[in-house]
């Protein structure tokens, strides 16, 4: 079995529900048991820190997404992108304890299109996250941008 890495990150808030959830002893057995042999967190303002490899902020995330076989994250617009645009495997935990749970509808919209696997509230994270990291091995891949589509549309029409 191939030994894969997984990248938590929640950006610049507190999202310890989710470090603790990825930190608790029996996630980590079951992560090993699925071949997850590298879990790296970046934990932002929080206030846990986790037994694993953590930092709180970096310039750039760009190569830790890189380097991960499998992102979990909290359901920010310019880290799902990213993620996605690098065919990257996501879960996306939505934080609904943020100004006014503004994130459902990029949750809902992402979620409908299975381009990534998403746990709806923080009050369910440790039940779901197991789950939710078999589910993302059935993921979509996100379309990219065919730039030249539109010129090849067109043409068809002549």
């Amino acid at each position: 079995m191939k030994q894969q890495s997984i990248f938590v990150t929640v950006g610049s808030t507190n999202f310890d529900e989710l470090i603790t959830a990825i930190d608790n002893e029996e996630t980590q057995n079951q992560l090993k048991l699925m071949g997850y042999n590298k879990v790296v967190c970046q934990i932002g303002s929080g206030n846990y820190e986790p037994k694993t490899e953590f930092f709180r902020f970096k310039s750039s995330l760009s190569e830790d997404y890189q380097k991960a076989d499998l992102i979990i994250c909290h359901c920010g617009a310019g880290t799902i992108l990213e993620c996605l645009k690098l065919k990257k495997k996501i879960i996306v935990v939505n934080n609904d304890s943020l100004m006014n749970n503004h994130q459902m509808e990029l949750f809902n919209a992402l979620t409908n299109q299975q381009l990534v696997c998403g746990i709806k509230s923080t009050r369910l994270i440790q039940n779901e996250l197991i789950n939710k990291i078999k589910e993302s091995q059935q993921l979509k891949a996100y379309p990219l941008p065919e730039p030249n589509k539109i010129d090849k549309i067109i043409d068809s029409m002549f």
